[in-house]
């Protein structure tokens, strides 16, 4: 079964109003776990990004919910792995 990985690359701590935009940044991850497509998001240690992992996505559409994202804007990287899930 194919995934991909995402990891975003910020530093949570220098971002202004974070604290207004987690509520808002989770309630779109809450979006795509119920749809099944967000199977797993860890934060990182230090606040420095995350690790989100999707399912039945393509990268292309990946690339477009990453963007949906409120703290989006506030990412100086997104990296994409297309990984296949053997148990």
């Amino acid at each position: 079964m194919k995934r991909i990985i995402v990891q975003t690359f910020a530093d949570f701590n220098k971002i202004p109003d974070f604290n207004e935009l987690l509520p808002k940044e989770y309630e779109v991850g809450g979006k795509l776990k119920e749809q099944g497509i967000l199977e797993n998001l860890f934060i990182k240690e230090g606040m420095t990004g995350a690790v989100m992992v999707l399912k039945d996505v393509d990268e292309t559409r990946a690339k477009e919910l990453v963007a949906t994202f409120p703290l989006f804007k506030y990412f100086e990287k997104v990296e994409y792995r297309i990984v296949e899930k053997e148990f």
